[in-house]
């Protein structure tokens, strides 16, 4: 079988990009070939091919001019709403699927975010399966897109989990390279934008660290925008230490000296970040929204995550932080649960 992955830019740093490598690879190990073909973010399109070799193509009829000659497509698996005919000048999925009329066409939504919907609405006419992340996005799906003309098979495939494997004499000392002696560090690992809820976290830290003194706020990610400075200003000179970006590697370095992760996010579809510093020993706090509250049993007497609730709220935020600093020991049993699931 021939698979093309129409996605993102290996290089850009968001879960997305992450799930199409570790799809791929996954994919190659059992023999399938899987090319993968950018979206234009970054001007023109990366062409990774099966072997990882990398090609560049000014627009998306160089590129199906290489194509044309070669053993079609069997699938065709889309990644992102930038695919739409409504978001690439140059037709996007429309097109391709056009060259490889026999092939079957693959849509996933790795999140169900207002803003695209539109453009996920353009895109599903082309479609023969969309895949949702969680059974509760696949109820969400069938009320955000009724109506639609033609209506897309729905199956539920959840993101591959792996973790990265980390030296224990290394987490040793780079625990106390960055924290004091019995001081707890929070961890946020992810972008730095708003429907993240990373201003909501930085109000809440600020005012959880004005009563509990051993704290420290540890954040892993980047931003295109001026979000780092405007958590600066907000937490200003309470504890705290920004990473940027890091590799995977590091993602799980830091998952395993930090006490709690936070992902007081506003929207997600199955974000990898909190899974994997669960995997990493670490306790996880996560927004009280339809599909953590699915992965993590968030309404269960036995979750696997402390509930943010409300959502994305200060007050959540603040609550969620303050049932672990009380006891933080009592959850080890929440993590171990987590980990088998």
């Amino acid at each position: 079988m021939k698979v093309l992955f129409l996605g993102l830019h290996r290089s850009r740093k968001s879960g997305v990009a992450k799930v199409q490598i570790e799809l791929s690879s996954a994919l190659k190990n059992e023999g399938i070939i899987v090319d993968e073909i950018s979206t234009q973010t970054i001007p023109g399109h990366e062409f990774t091919k099966n072997n990882e070799e990398i090609l560049h193509f000014e627009s998306l009829d160089n590129f199906l001019n290489y194509v044309e000659n070669k053993k079609p497509y069997d699938v065709l698996h889309s990644h992102s709403w930038a695919w739409s005919p409504k978001e690439m000048p140059e037709d996007g999925l429309e097109k391709v699927k056009n060259r490889f009329s026999n092939a079957k066409v693959i849509h996933t939504l790795h999140g169900l975010i207002p803003k695209e919907h539109e453009a996920q609405r353009s895109i599903l006419k082309f479609v023969d399966t969309a895949t949702v992340l969680t059974y509760s996005a696949k109820k969400s799906f069938s009320q955000i897109f009724d109506g639609l003309n033609y209506k897309p098979e729905v199956k539920v495939i959840p993101n591959i989990i792996k973790t990265v494997e980390v030296d224990d004499e290394l987490v040793k000392f780079t625990k106390s390279k960055i924290a004091q002696k019995n001081e707890k560090i929070i961890l946020y690992v992810g972008r730095l934008e708003e429907d993240k809820g990373v201003i909501e976290l930085s109000y809440a830290f600020k005012d959880v660290s004005s009563r509990y003194k051993n704290i420290k706020l540890l954040v892993v990610g980047s931003s295109k925008t001026d979000y780092k400075e405007k958590i600066k200003d907000i937490i200003q000179i309470t504890n705290y230490q920004f990473t940027g970006w890091v590799s995977e590697h590091d993602v799980s370095l830091y998952q395993k000296i930090s006490d709690i992760q936070m992902l007081p996010s506003k929207f997600e579809g199955f974000p990898l970040a909190p899974a994997k510093g669960l995997l990493n020993g670490c306790v996880i706090a996560v927004s009280d929204i339809p599909a953590l509250r699915e992965i993590y049993h968030l309404n269960n007497l036995s979750p696997f995550a402390i509930k943010i609730s409300p959502a994305a709220s200060i007050d959540g935020i603040i609550n969620s932080l303050e049932e672990f600093l009380k006891n933080p020991e009592s959850f080890r049993e929440m993590v171990k649960r987590g980990q088998k699931e």
